[in-house]
């Protein structure tokens, strides 16, 4: 799915009208015949093409695996920063926090 739009595309010269003359859905590639009829070269407006994605719905992260990745980019910061005393931090962090590393 294909949205052709028919728009000012000139940035050096203010808009004389509007600016989105004709904007059409289409389910193929080919610029529409009612775009075409419309648009003139040298006028200052061009032929926009955008593909349209389809809607996904947005997953949420279960708390399971919130808990366990805030868990493992806990271990991994303080493996690399302060190893020497990461196993110490790490638990009073997790003492310190329980329901952000719980994964609430």
């Amino acid at each position: 799915m294909y949205r052709f739009t028919l728009a000012w595309g000139n940035p050096h010269i203010p808009c004389p009208g509007d600016r989105v003359l004709v904007s059409i859905d289409t389910p193929g590639s080919g610029i529409p015949a009612g775009i075409m009829a419309l648009w003139k070269p040298g006028t200052g407006y061009a032929v926009f093409c955008q593909p349209l994605l389809p809607e996904r719905k947005s997953r949420r992260w279960s708390l399971e695996a919130k808990a366990r990745v805030r868990r493992a980019n806990l271990r991994r910061r303080l493996d690399r920063k302060m190893p020497l005393f990461a196993a110490s931090l790490y638990e009073a962090e997790i003492a310190a926090r329980p329901a952000y590393f719980d994964g609430q």
